[in-house]
């Protein structure tokens, strides 16, 4: 029961509010109908079309009733106050609901929304009351032209209310608390300075009489066109105010225009001495002012939105961007610490072995475990790994980080005579052939041995390792440009340009290919070497062609 109660409550609430709606709609369009009577402007059609947009339909009740009890207010018959009425209503619903189909938006954001607003509210829903008026003139005996005359002019009539007053009403609606958001001097001083250039060049037109008018315009007076002179002014107020500074510009533009020809002064009075003709110049010239203003200002708003929206696309944009940095300053840290966690255990073991592998050595000799020239090998092996490892950890894979050189004059010859020699049993197990073509007369070369030497130790030993036995390698060197180019040339199987490419730089190799594994730590090392040295490395080769490395190094002064 209580249920049943408060929806019963409710109900009759909504049924007062739309009743209240609906006298508050019949009252305003019998009091301004009664003011727009002796004008050619019927703003009540702007009214009713305002009301249904905003109330919907159901206020179509008082726009019946407020036109009816004016017709008959007025002196006309009950039947003709029916007809009126009745062609009020259905124009104001028929504009309503066109205006819906077409998504019109009361806030004129778009020029979509102007054309709407005069295309099928204002220029095709009013001919239903202009057409059942008209044809009620058939019981005055009225010509032909007559008849086309009055139509014409109650068709104005409803369509320059409509685009005059609708946009006025919808705006002090929606909008209403931009009128009082304070604004800089210059833009006030902008406004009235407009407005009140607007205002004495719209008096000069339409409301001076023709003896003032010669006196100020010589033969201006008698100029066709003269009632254009207030258009730049009505632009300017739509594109720097938008459809405030429109509909504000319209209004007064309609009161000077409108009080000029009822006193029968101003331009459409001068142009002809029919006041039929001059009220349809009057008409057609607010129809065209008010058009054209609400385009620009509508224009104005759809750039305006595309300029915001385009803010928010580059701020939004912006922030997805930080975001990745960020994510992947993220994935650049938790690589980092993956990276040095797995050489800081690396590293461990492998110090643990070489600890224990120079432990041997010191007591070996006398108790012959292992020969000296193995145990050396392994040694020798093992710090290379910890060499490999440190520049992992220590993040030496940098161009700003460079390796710490302890450069001397040496000579070529000489270092790799001295590899050469280590590798001699390496070269016999696996059937390999070397030629020295690197000539000891050479200019000597200011490099760091040690560094040096790993790099033809990697060299030799990836020739080797990624090769079948019964290879052959050659060791040539020459002097180019102040520096001296070294090469080191094999027949074996070679590599793809895809190979080449990837060679020198820190990347996982081919896991489908057990020949081809682990990290590229080596040859890219060689490359940070060379590098540090001021020189540079590559390599040249094609499969089943062989393999040429190639580096280049600076000669002693």
């Amino acid at each position: 029961m209580p249920i049943l109660k408060s929806e019963k409550f409710f109900q009759s609430q909504a049924l007062v509010t739309q009743s209240a709606k609906i006298i508050v709609v019949a009252i305003a369009y019998l009091i301004l109908g009664w003011f727009s009577t002796p004008f050619p402007v019927w703003f009540p059609a702007g009214l009713g079309l305002t009301a249904l947009l905003l109330w919907g339909q159901v206020v179509g009740i008082g726009i019946f009733s407020g036109d009816f009890i004016l017709n008959i207010i007025l002196g006309e018959t009950w039947e003709y106050g029916i007809v009126s009425a009745l062609g009020s209503t259905l124009g104001a619903v028929v504009g309503l609901n066109c205006l819906r189909f077409f998504r019109f938006s009361p806030h004129f954001l778009s020029l979509k929304d102007v054309l709407s607003l005069v295309f099928w509210a204002a220029l095709l829903a009013t001919t239903i009351n202009a057409t059942l008026t008209t044809l009620l003139q058939f019981h005055h005996a009225l010509s032909g032209s007559n008849l086309q005359l009055t139509w014409l002019m109650l068709w104005l009539g409803d369509s320059t209310g409509i685009i005059l007053l609708t946009p006025f009403l919808l705006h002090l609606r929606y909008d209403w608390r931009t009128l009082w958001q304070p604004q800089s001097k210059w833009r006030l001083f902008e406004a009235f300075l407009c407005l009140g250039l607007l205002d004495s060049v719209g008096w000069l037109v339409f409301d001076a009489q023709k003896t003032k008018m010669d006196a100020l315009m010589n033969h201006f007076s008698t100029t066709q066109y003269l009632e254009y002179l207030p258009f730049p002014f009505v632009i300017w107020a739509a594109i720097r105010f938008s459809t405030w500074g429109a509909v504000g510009a319209n209004l007064l533009v309609v009161l000077l225009a409108m009080t000029g020809t009822a006193m029968g002064v101003g331009a459409f009075v001068l142009q002809t001495p029919n006041d039929e003709q001059a009220i349809l110049l009057l008409q057609i010239f607010l129809m065209i002012l008010a058009t054209t203003s609400l385009c620009l200002a509508a224009a104005m708003n759809e750039r305006q939105h595309l300029n915001s929206t385009l803010e928010e696309q580059v701020i939004e944009r912006t922030l997805q961007l930080q975001e990745k940095i960020q994510e992947t300053q993220q994935l650049s840290q938790m690589k980092t610490v993956f990276l040095q966690a797995i050489a800081h255990d690396l590293r461990t073991s492998t110090l643990g072995l070489s600890m224990l592998l120079k432990n041997l050595q010191n007591h070996s000799r006398d108790q012959n475990i292992f020969s000296g020239t193995n145990l050396d090998r392994m040694i020798q092996s093992s710090d290379r790994q910890l060499t490999l490892i440190n520049a992992l950890a220590e993040e030496q894979f940098s161009k700003q980080n460079l390796l710490s050189l302890h450069l001397q004059s040496v000579s070529l010859a000489e270092i790799v005579n001295d590899l050469s020699s280590d590798f001699t049993q390496i070269f016999e197990q696996n059937q390999i052939t070397l030629k020295n073509k690197i000539s000891p007369d050479l200019p000597k070369i200011k490099v760091d041995f040690q560094q040096i030497r790993l790099v033809f130790e990697h060299l030799l030993t990836n020739a080797i390792k990624h090769n079948p036995p019964s290879l052959e390698i050659t060791l040539d060197a020459t002097v180019e440009d102040h520096l001296l180019k070294c090469k080191i040339l094999d027949n074996g199987v070679g590599m793809t340009p895809e190979q080449c490419q990837q060679l020198f730089k820190l990347y996982v190799r081919n896991q489908h290919n057990q020949r081809l594994t682990g990290i590229g730590l080596g040859s890219y090392q060689c490359r940070q070497i060379i590098e540090a040295h001021g020189g540079q490395i590559g390599v040249k080769s094609a499969l089943s062609s062989g393999t040429q490395f190639w580096f280049t190094v600076p000669l002693a002064d």
